[in-house]
């Protein structure tokens, strides 16, 4: 028994930032999932990174595709080190699915399902003004009734723009892991002082970053999983969906890299229809919609939400949110979820 509440169960997994583990609320008799954060003042960093954490989920608390903060416990000695983040447990993450399905594949219909409610939150946040800014299959929660949740605030920061349009601030380009990373947080921003390591972006950086997850879930690998360098990825999305056109490129690139830029072709060297043959063409045009290179023109998530993809899926998505238990979607979907999250209690159980 921690405390006079909560009932330890056991270890769902660990990081660099400490464990995760199963409990029960003795008060309500629900699971939940407790994140230990060890050594929590040994950098401002971490110290910033948690009480973003926690600010964020506090003020956008309700939404059923965000994962629910319940409670933060505090140790009760003054010179305390550790904090303890209760959320709502969720069995899977994204990540741990998608690796489960390798092999047999993700039907479209979960995928419609899953997207839908992804795209869901982002709108929500992005509709308060936070850019969540790591958004990935591994910050993506689901259970066994393919209800999903968007976790790990931890990067997220408001966004807040003048009377003009133009940004307030210049956000640090390092944020969201390589592969998940938007065209305006890898060109250098250059001013008339020079480079400068800060970048001006959106919430259109979480866009891309969910066209990529998307592309994951037909392929069930990472869409840009072998860039190894910055430079690489640029690589790889040019290949994949051409080079922008000279106006783009003059706007979003510094004029030592642009005769380089204008030198590639416009047209992909394949594409998105030709990388996942088994996508329809109306998934094929969402991806392409949110994986537009220039984020002035990319899809907002709450325009993807409105897309006629979802259509056939949006009135599930719905009750889904609006009760607690929701049917299961997709053949083997429950399956899936269950066995990835045993394999991952089980590898945590041998690290221990």
């Amino acid at each position: 028994m921690w405390g006079s509440r909560y009932e330890l169960r056991g270890i769902m997994g660990r990081g660099g930032y400490g464990c995760v583990m199963s409990a029960i609320d003795v008060r309500t008799g629900r699971p939940v999932a407790i994140k230990r954060v060890e050594a929590v003042f040994q950098s401002l960093p971490m110290v910033l990174r948690i009480l973003r954490e926690v600010k964020f989920n506090r003020r956008l608390a309700g939404h059923p595709n965000l994962v629910a903060l319940r409670d933060v416990v505090w140790p009760r000695d003054a010179s305390f080190k550790d904090v303890r983040m209760v959320f709502d447990s969720m069995p899977c993450d994204l990540d741990r699915f998608i690796e489960s399905r390798r092999g047999t594949g993700i039907d479209e219909q979960l995928i419609k399902l899953l997207m839908l409610q992804l795209l869901k939150g982002l709108a929500y946040l992005h509709e308060a003004r936070v850019m969540h800014r790591d958004l990935k299959p591994a910050n993506v929660l689901i259970d066994e009734t393919c209800r999903l949740k968007i976790c790990d605030l931890g990067l997220a920061r408001a966004s807040f723009e003048t009377q003009n349009g133009d940004h307030a601030h210049l956000w640090t380009a390092h944020v969201v892991t390589r592969c998940y990373r938007a065209p305006e947080l890898i060109v250098p921003h250059t001013t008339d002082k020079g480079f400068i390591a800060g970048v001006p972006y959106t919430s259109a950086i979480d866009v891309w970053a969910a066209g990529c997850v998307m592309a994951e879930l037909f392929l069930c690998v990472p869409l840009f999983g072998t860039a190894g360098s910055q430079a690489r990825l640029l690589e790889l999305i040019f290949d994949l969906l051409g080079a922008p056109t000279y106006d783009v490129a003059q706007r979003m690139f510094p004029p030592e890299l642009l005769a380089h830029m204008v030198r590639r072709p416009t047209r992909p060297q394949y594409g998105l229809d030709r990388l996942i043959p088994a996508a329809p063409p109306a998934a094929i045009a969402l991806m392409n919609a949110m994986l537009t290179f220039d984020p002035h023109t990319r899809i907002t998530a709450a325009a993807a939400v409105a897309s006629p993809y979802f259509d056939d899926v949006r009135a599930e998505v719905e009750e889904m949110g609006r009760s607690e238990v929701a049917p299961v979607t997709g053949e083997g979907a429950a399956a899936g979820v269950a066995a990835a999250a045993s394999a991952s209690a089980s590898a945590s159980a041998s690290a221990s």
